[in-house]
């Protein structure tokens, strides 16, 4: 298992009991919806005693309809919120990891995205401030022999790099890599709280 995949999993544990409040909560919510719709359909049974019996069931119906309805909606929203406060915190995990272990899953990122060819790998300012000695030397055992360069010039990330091969770039920014990874994160996320329903 992966740094990241370990962090990952970590935090998903973590975010458990966090996910179990919201959907406790959006659960609740549902039970009041529901009730709501008990209520308003026992009202019309009452008011509509005089009309056919067909009628009312079809109102009955709508009613039911519209409470499962709502209390899925609610539930949706609520995992919705549980992945997005997820992944932020991931993302922020990440970002206040200690520099020795953030540069070495920064390298991993650097192994899996590397072409064997001459280079430069454009840091966001931020961490180009606080890059390890020895962190051009270990990029460079990826390919040997090929040049590569380091600056700190690329602004428009707000962390980790982008590799830039003439014409190609490879986004490796933290914010680009948890982007791209967002529905297989979605995805995971569900399946760990749809396992605990």
């Amino acid at each position: 298992m992966s740094g990241l995949d370990k962090i990952i999993a970590a935090i998903l544990e973590e975010a458990k009991a966090q996910a179990d409040r919201i959907i406790c909560e959006a659960n609740q919510k549902a039970a009041e919806i529901l009730e709501k719709g008990q209520a308003e359909r026992e009202e019309w049974k009452r008011r509509f005693d005089e009309t056919t019996e067909q009628e009312c069931l079809e109102m009955i119906n709508q009613a039911k309809s519209l409470s499962r309805q709502e209390r899925r909606r609610a539930l949706l929203g609520a995992r919705g919120q549980v992945i997005d406060e997820i992944i932020a915190e991931a993302k922020a995990k990440i970002e206040s990891l200690p520099d020795k272990e953030y540069f070495d899953l920064l390298l991993r990122l650097f192994e899996k995205n590397a072409l064997p060819q001459d280079g430069v790998i454009r840091f966001a300012p931020a961490d180009y401030k606080r890059i390890p000695d020895d962190f051009l030397e270990r990029c460079k055992q990826v390919f040997p022999g090929n040049t590569l360069r380091l600056t700190g010039d690329m602004e428009s990330i707000r962390n980790g790099f982008v590799i830039e091969y003439g014409d190609i770039l490879q986004n490796c920014s933290i914010d680009s890599i948890f982007e791209s990874e967002r529905q297989m994160l979605r995805d995971k996320v569900n399946e760990v709280l749809t396992s605990e329903e």
